[in-house]
């Protein structure tokens, strides 16, 4: 099986949430605090726009169709670097 999507490493931000009903003064000491939100995914670039990217961990190439496992769509405004590990053969 060839593989038709290169293989990247994508390093981005992530973002911070919390559940249910807080208090604005907690919501603003936790975000307050330096904690990193950077985030490391490797994969398949299965799509690329001016937008965002998408990226899924196991390609399966079967007579009917292509298949994708595990993908991810992150936003550009959130990717820090993108860096091609393997070109698709």
């Amino acid at each position: 099986m060839k593989r038709k999507w290169p293989i990247v490493e994508v390093e981005w931000e992530d973002s911070k949430g919390w559940p249910g009903w807080t208090h604005i003064e907690d919501v603003l000491a936790e975000a307050s605090k330096a904690c990193s939100l950077t985030q490391y995914t490797v994969g398949y670039l299965i799509r690329r726009d001016r937008r965002y990217i998408v990226v899924a961990g196991s390609q399966a190439d079967t007579e009917s169709s292509d298949t994708a496992n595990g993908s991810m769509q992150i936003p550009r405004s959130a990717i820090r670097s993108l860096r091609i590990l393997r070109e698709r053969e």
